[in-house]
């Protein structure tokens, strides 16, 4: 409908991306795509709610909305699905260790360099 979103250029600031698991508007697929396009993502969905998100789920989207904002852990928010965090495998290339599903360094990194520039689903895949 609106074409490819290009996000080569976002900033690199850690981004927080949500929708409503049952979105479909604003589709989960689509919003997790945008989380890993960015260099520094965290992706989750709220549960039991649609495109109205943080009116079906007020409580959950506030409580999220603090905790990123504060700098807290996101997985003690409650009426979230798990966190999915994205990093740019460009990012491991200094610490030669690879992102894990909760966002801390993890395995070491392998494989051919040519790949920094891909986007790394947290556990390692590009």
């Amino acid at each position: 409908l609106f074409g490819r979103l290009d996000l080569a250029t976002a900033p690199r600031i850690p981004t927080l991306v949500f929708t409503g698991e049952h979105d479909n508007i604003t589709t989960p697929r689509y919003c997790r795509e945008v989380a890993a396009a960015l260099p520094d993502a965290v992706y989750t969905t709220i549960r039991r709610a649609d495109h109205l998100f943080h009116l079906h789920q007020f409580r959950a989207v506030a409580g999220l909305l603090e905790s990123f904002l504060l700098g807290r852990t996101l997985e003690q928010v409650s009426g979230c699905t798990p966190m999915e965090y994205f990093r740019r495998v460009r990012d491991t290339a200094a610490t030669g260790r690879i992102p894990t599903t909760d966002g801390r360094l993890g395995a070491p990194a392998h494989g051919d360099p040519a790949i920094g520039s891909a986007v790394a689903l947290a556990g390692g895949r590009a």
